[in-house]
């Protein structure tokens, strides 16, 4: 009688705070079954499509959540437009403004998330500076000054207290930046790097291990009991039925460094324990 093969998870491991799930080991977009809705018409076939816009914050998502940031050093400010703008223009100026934010306050670090405003279907920018010290007040009336297109917004009465919420936010697919009368079609233009951050962020202090799927369970099942911030990423397709199927890639959860302590130790007891068996095996 042949027996149920164990699945196995392979999982990354930040800073013992936060942990990536990979669900399966192949890319699910090789060998995809091609689009068969809406073709793009040639009046968008200048604009980035529905699936590389739901591509983009997924691979972005999984960048970004390797990155080690502290939240307390950081500042959320928020750039919006009166009239909208050229992709061009804006990016144009957003680099002039961020040259300005360096004079005042250094070079600093950041992570930058250009969205569509629902309503209005004007472009919006939103981004975090990542400060080395204790970030500095940025007054409402300082932005003013310098950003001249739109208002402008920063909450300096509270730090960004979950910045990788923020990073979740940013990542998120928003139905706002595609066109309702193209459902393929956004109105980013094709290749548009809406999300994009500075060069020297510092990487995560990342462990990788490969998981039996009951520990797997055991970790899910502490996470949703007490009520971790889980995010899950997947892709929809085609059944064998015809009908839509959803197959779940990646999954994000924050706050877990007890559990990984508890259950897995910290990188030290790693190092520990290979030194250990080195000895032992001499």
């Amino acid at each position: 009688m042949k027996t149920k093969e164990n699945k196995k998870y392979k999982i990354k491991i930040m800073d013992d705070e936060r942990i990536i799930i990979n669900m399966h080991s192949f890319n699910p977009f090789k060998n995809r079954v091609p689009f068969c809705g809406q073709k793009r018409t040639k009046n968008y076939s200048d604009y980035m499509t529905r699936k590389e816009y739901q591509k983009t914050v997924k691979r972005w998502c999984a960048k970004l959540w390797e990155y080690r940031i502290e939240s307390g050093k950081c500042r959320f400010i928020t750039l919006t437009l009166k009239e909208n703008m050229h992709w061009n223009d804006l990016l144009e100026k957003f680099k002039n403004f961020l040259e300005v934010v360096y004079r005042q306050f250094g070079k600093t670090e950041y992570i930058r998330g250009i969205e569509v405003q629902e309503e209005s279907k004007k472009f919006h920018i939103h981004f975090i500076l990542i400060f080395k010290d204790e970030p500095p007040q940025i007054t409402e009336s300082w932005l003013e000054k310098y950003w001249k297109y739109g208002k402008s917004h920063i909450d300096n009465e509270i730090n960004v207290y979950d910045v990788y919420g923020l990073i979740e936010y940013l990542t998120l697919f928003k139905k706002g930046s595609c066109r309702e009368e193209c459902f393929n079609s956004t109105y980013f233009p094709q290749g548009a790097r809406f999300l994009s951050t500075s060069y020297n962020i510092p990487k995560a202090d990342i462990r990788e291990k490969e998981i039996e799927e009951e520990d797997y369970n055991n970790l899910m099942s502490y996470a949703y009991s007490s009520r971790k911030n889980i995010r899950e990423d997947g892709h929809y397709y085609p059944s064998l039925s015809g009908a839509s199927a959803y197959c779940l890639d990646r999954e994000y959860v924050r706050d877990i460094k007890e559990y990984v302590i508890n259950n897995w130790g910290t990188k030290e007891d790693e190092l520990l324990l290979a030194e250990i068996k080195k000895t032992e095996d001499v």
